[in-house]
């Protein structure tokens, strides 16, 4: 018996792969050697281990392949022949640069793992996969590199997603409450990146990329809150204009997180530090709102806030 999900499988891969062979099948065989026979003797590919159990077999025809049952035979071969529908490698949205790759990962979990093996060649490169989800059964893929990466992390992380517990993983985020373990702190120590580039960089620093399968977005563990500072583009430059571009990036960072702040502190405590004719322009925005600076403040970041939701949320003829 052969079985497939039909909107999963390629039906022209089915044919090539699976049913010619298997259609010049003629030797008398028992059960047993029919297995051994197609398993070792014919062109099929095959996975390494065959399917024993239920379960096993749902996530393979789940996932696009096709299954081998042999009358007599307590176990399946699994034969890849995928051929559902999924994006393709495009350009990354959220991560610009100058130069450097314009490839970003696309939603299907084996072409993202081909694209951190043609840029990590050595051996030392792991790929270790699991599921994750009571209901969806989504397959989580670990990425590090046994030279760089500590191997205590590892396991923490490896006993962390074993212990989730929930029905549904539909994409990486639903993955970040469980691996961060800093939940007093106003900072994340995961960090997420779409480029292939970055991710094979941070599996060399020894870190750990972590990704499930329907999404573009991977999650990078352990990450600093300074490497939010640097980008691709700060090696294909000269060191002393880096290190400008950095200073500038920590200002501006410095100024959007201190600056509202600072500004209602100067106008109500200390409004002999500013200039007169910003004072006269303070105070004169103090009569005309019936709020004070704190107020107003709030106001205006809850507003900013808001416009940033409904340009995120609504369809683009209406979200600008």
């Amino acid at each position: 018996a052969l079985l497939m999900c039909e909107d999963l499988t390629n039906i022209t891969n089915l044919w090539q792969v699976n049913l010619k062979p298997l259609n010049n099948l003629k030797a008398d065989f028992t059960p047993e050697q029919v297995f051994d026979y197609i398993s070792k003797q014919t062109t099929i590919p095959f996975n390494s281990q065959p399917a024993e159990t239920f379960e096993k077999i749902m996530f393979f025809l789940t996932a696009g392949f096709s299954i081998i049952l042999i009358d007599g035979v307590d176990k399946a071969l699994v034969a890849p022949v995928q051929g559902y529908p999924a994006s393709s490698i495009s350009s990354p949205e959220a991560e610009g640069s100058l130069r450097g790759t314009r490839e970003s990962f696309c939603d299907t979990g084996r072409k993202n793992m081909a694209l951190i093996r043609r840029r990590i060649r050595s051996k030392g490169l792991v790929i270790e996969t699991m599921q994750v989800g009571k209901a969806t059964k989504t397959e989580i893929t670990l990425y590090y590199h046994t030279d760089f990466c500590n191997a205590n992390l590892v396991e923490k992380v490896k006993k962390r997603l074993n212990e989730i517990n929930i029905p549904i993983v539909t994409e990486s985020g639903f993955l970040t409450p469980f691996i961060d373990t800093t939940k007093n702190s106003l900072f994340s120590a995961v960090s997420y990146t779409e480029k292939p580039d970055i991710l094979s960089a941070k599996i060399c620093e020894g870190k750990i990329g972590i990704m499930a399968d329907g999404c573009p977005f991977a999650l990078i563990y352990p990450f600093l809150f300074t490497e939010h500072f640097y980008t691709s583009d700060d090696y294909s430059q000269r060191p002393y204009f880096v290190s400008f571009i950095k200073m500038l990036r920590y200002i501006a960072f410095f100024i959007s997180v201190a600056l509202p702040g600072l500004y209602i502190t100067l106008a109500n405590f200390a409004p002999h530090n500013l200039p007169y004719k910003l004072i006269h322009f303070i105070f004169q925005s103090k009569n005309s709102t019936p709020l004070p600076l704190f107020a107003e403040a709030i106001v205006i970041v809850i507003i900013f806030e808001v416009i940033k939701e409904a340009g995120l949320r609504l369809p683009k003829a209406i979200g600008h």
